[in-house]
């Protein structure tokens, strides 16, 4: 399964009142990024993150002129991958600086399997954040039991010692 982020911008009140406004984002590899960073920069519109990533590349081409062209390349290989594997907290970075906050957690096959789950749940009146009140209270915890003999808490089904 996989797991999915859900965010709402700061203008929704509750997540039912838009439903069309959250974003769900993946946890996890990015696939898209890896391939077309750039592309994938712009279309989700994560500007700060696009000035650094270029930052990045011009860097590694100013490398490329003194260092040999293995090193440069192991190291541009492994930058693509570090940025395909955090694109996705990066994008959650950037949500969060323009006053989306999280307000749900949902899993799922695929993205319509999570939506349909977290909705689902959100309908029923179930916790969908880590941390929120569940909708029924969890009944009390009972007290431990305790030895007749000696006084001590029993800790599992046999409350007296081996001799």
């Amino acid at each position: 399964m996989t797991i999915y982020t859900v965010h709402a911008p700061r203008r929704v009140g509750a997540p039912e009142a838009d439903p069309l406004a959250l974003a769900f984002i993946k946890e996890g590899f990015n696939w898209p990024a890896l391939v077309f960073p750039v592309i994938w920069l712009i279309f989700r519109r994560m500007w700060l993150v696009l000035v650094l990533y270029l930052a990045g590349a011009v860097i590694l081409a100013a490398a490329n002129r003194s260092l040999s062209e293995f090193s440069v390349g192991a190291v541009s290989v492994g930058f693509w991958f570090l940025f395909a594997l955090e694109a996705n907290d990066l994008r959650r970075w950037t949500l969060g600086r323009a006053g989306w906050r999280l307000v749900g957690i949902a899993e799922g096959r695929n993205l319509v399997e999570a939506e349909r789950r977290y909705f689902s749940r959100l309908l029923a009146g179930e916790p969908l954040a880590p941390g929120e009140a569940p909708a029924v209270e969890p009944p009390p915890r009972t007290p431990p039991a305790f030895s007749a003999e000696t006084g001590t808490p029993v800790v599992g089904l046999f409350p007296q010692g081996q001799s």
